[in-house]
């Protein structure tokens, strides 16, 4: 990976959308109090160290790719230009990988590219889950019920 973020590769629709895979967990599930939809929270968007957020093409793969290999992973989505919006100040590029042709970063104010919380946070909020697990979804309603009370 480069030392320094590239600049973001507006060849990269902002339409395009980015899978990023999600390790089961049902406390990676937010559950929304109003109105009990449901998304990723914040962890989904954190890098395993300080480098950028991996995530791959949706326009250069397919669910079932992306998930290929990762038994039992959830599959979450986001819009390009929802990561590149001012308020969150992301940049997008093309790091294809030997067996992954559709592998992207997306780079973050924090240490070596890495997202900030507050990035992390607003990515969030604009995902949604394409592959989730309904068991560990109606955990996570359950335990947000519980919270509730």
């Amino acid at each position: 990976m480069p030392d320094t973020p590239p600049p973001d590769d507006e060849t990269i629709p902002h339409s395009e959308l980015l899978y990023r895979r999600v390790p089961p967990d049902p406390h990676g599930i937010y559950v929304d109090p109003t109105s009990g939809e449901t998304r990723p929270t914040s962890g989904a968007f954190r890098s395993k160290g300080p480098e950028p957020l991996s995530v791959d093409l949706a326009s250069r793969t397919t669910p079932q790719e992306c998930l290929s290999g990762t038994p039992g992973f959830y599959l979450a989505e986001v819009q390009a230009g929802d990561v590149r919006r001012p308020d969150c100040g992301c940049g997008v590029v093309k790091y294809p990988e030997q067996g992954n042709k559709a592998h992207a970063l997306v780079y973050g104010r924090g240490k070596g590219g890495a997202l900030t919380k507050s990035q992390r946070e607003k990515v969030a909020q604009k995902a949604r889950f394409i592959v989730v697990d309904e068991q560990a979804v109606e955990e996570a309603r359950e335990r947000a019920k519980t919270e509730e009370n």
